[in-house]
């Protein structure tokens, strides 16, 4: 089994302090995922759902009103919508086949994102 891994760059305003909430952070996830899941249907939906689950360790916080763990939830979309759209980019420039499933969740997050 092949492991790939997507590095990418995101932006989150949960991650920043309260007093610095105007100001969004920047942060670094490095997904890993298994390229020739991404052949077929099935594979691409098992990894999808391995970067939804990535993506929210990433965007974990802990809250200043309830002193517990929290996700930000637009910060997961935004990572992956990010992810999976730069994953879609990278197989096109490669020249290797991706399932239909995987590109067009990837243009679905990506437009949910442009919407709000």
């Amino acid at each position: 089994m092949t492991k790939f891994s997507a590095t990418l760059t995101a932006l989150t305003l949960a991650l920043a302090p309260a007093a610095f909430a105007d100001a969004p952070k920047e942060f670094t996830v490095d997904f890993e995922y298994d390229g020739t899941l991404l052949v077929d249907d099935a594979g691409a939906e098992t990894v999808l759902a391995s970067l939804e689950l990535q993506a929210k360790d990433a965007c974990r916080y802990i809250s200043a009103t309830s002193l517990s763990l929290s996700v930000d939830r637009k910060c997961v979309k935004s990572a992956v919508a990010q992810a999976t759209t730069k994953i879609v980019a990278e197989r096109e420039a490669a020249g290797l086949e991706t399932a239909d499933a995987f590109v067009r969740e990837a243009t679905i997050q990506v437009a949910s994102l442009e919407q709000h």
